[in-house]
């Protein structure tokens, strides 16, 4: 082999984002009813959000259903969201830059490291 470097696998940086997926799953599948709302008068009609950062959202209820976009993580984080309906994963993503998702109503989004605004 002489002294030619290998490349290989970025295993750590693997490692570090199924560990953040296992963790985000979990906590949701164990708590699916855990969702977060903004605190208000009893009698005030409370819209679904149009812009959110981390959390557990129920997609029609906290926030709107629609196309998102997010400029990715803060220095050099991870930002990884999933939408789960039923206690399944429709889709989801971990990322270091931009990413984009599309909600529809009834399933849950869960976010986490990334802040996102409408499409």
């Amino acid at each position: 082999m002489g002294d030619r470097k290998r490349r290989g696998f970025n295993w750590p940086g693997l490692v570090f984002e199924v560990a953040a997926l296992v963790l985000l799953f979990g906590v949701l599948i164990r708590h699916p009813e855990a969702t977060v709302a903004a605190a208000g008068p009893a009698d005030a009609v409370q819209l679904p959000a149009t812009e959110f950062g981390d959390g557990t959202y129920l997609v029609g209820t906290d926030i709107a259903p629609g196309s998102y976009r997010s400029d990715g993580p803060a220095a050099a984080g991870r930002c990884s969201w999933a939408r789960l309906q039923d206690a399944s994963v429709v889709a989801s993503a971990v990322t270091g830059g931009p990413t984009h998702l599309t909600t529809t109503g009834g399933e849950y989004l869960r976010v986490a490291g990334c802040y996102f605004v409408p499409a």
